[in-house]
């Protein structure tokens, strides 16, 4: 994300001594079985695939940035680099590279938080519980969670509103059916019985973040009693835009008042003509009115 910081700033910010204490300790090699993980470590998933391919990675060329870690009881807890620890123990290597800094549990804590929520390749969930964890851990305000983390106070309270939503659609979100930005529309409603059809009607008609977002305004205005809106696009589907491109007209759904209009533009009187036929050849076994 743009205007992140560094993890090393970070930790400077963190330390008594500043960003000297942060650039201190030559990487030394601790045996891999006297480090353990760090409990505040936001990354509830780690990939399989990714943690295989990684410990190859370090089979080869070995670890090339090295892990941060703290003295903790009779040995050391990881501050940054748990992913590079286990891919280690994967890889079958005894000892692994280390910088070793002095930091009370307070800092830890934080400098954990604030190097994992600074990844690109957490789930937006993933992040939104690493603020949350932050945020209730020391205390602190939205806006300086957002100081520590060099983000927006708007970025912060936007991955927060992602842990309103219901159990379902925090799901679609977590298997990627649903993007951040749908679930960030969908958060602007209260009602969850409303959000989870709305997220359901998203998934399956492929919507746009655009598209959700003026499905949730609609929903807004509906329950204040104003005005809805006529329209909203849907997508076309993939082999029908393909066909219609072949043959050269173009194709569009719009949805109003519930229903649905299928609009074709550029047809030729032949095609049209063709189109009707097959209408009525359908008849009653497509065509016919809806149950109430």
């Amino acid at each position: 994300m743009a205007g992140q910081k560094a993890l090393g700033r970070g930790l400077s910010a963190l330390l008594p001594g500043g960003e000297n204490q942060a650039g201190k300790g030559s990487p030394v090699s601790l045996p891999i079985g006297a480090i353990r993980p760090n409990p505040a470590q936001p990354r509830k998933r780690i990939d399989p695939e990714q943690l295989d391919s990684l410990a190859e990675s370090i089979r080869l060329h070995g670890i090339i940035q090295p892990l941060v870690v703290r003295p903790a009881g009779e040995g050391y807890e990881i501050v940054a680099g748990e992913r590079r620890w286990r891919a280690a123990r994967l890889a079958g290597l005894e000892e692994v590279p280390v910088r070793v800094l002095v930091m009370n549990e307070s800092q830890s804590v934080q400098a954990a938080l604030i190097e994992n929520l600074q990844r690109e390749d957490l789930s937006p969930l993933e992040v939104a519980d690493g603020i949350r964890d932050l945020i209730s851990r020391f205390a602190i305000s939205h806006e300086e969670a957002s100081r520590r983390l060099g983000w927006s106070r708007a970025a912060v309270t936007n991955k927060l509103r992602l842990l309103t939503l219901p159990d379902p659609v925090k799901a679609m979100l977590a298997e990627r059916s649903l993007s951040e930005g749908h679930a960030r529309a969908l958060a602007g409603l209260d009602d969850p019985v409303r959000v989870t059809k709305l997220a359901l009607r998203i998934v399956r008609h492929g919507l746009s973040v655009r598209q959700a977002e003026i499905l949730v305004q609609e929903e807004k205005e509906r329950g204040t009693g104003l005005p809805v809106p006529e329209k909203v696009g849907l997508k076309v589907p993939e082999e029908f835009a393909a066909f219609s491109k072949e043959k050269g007209f173009r194709a569009s759904l719009k949805r109003k008042g519930g229903k649905i209009t299928l609009l074709l533009d550029g047809l030729s009187e032949r095609q049209a003509e063709g189109l009707l036929d097959l209408i009525r050849t359908a008849g009653e076994g497509v065509f016919h009115p809806e149950e109430g």
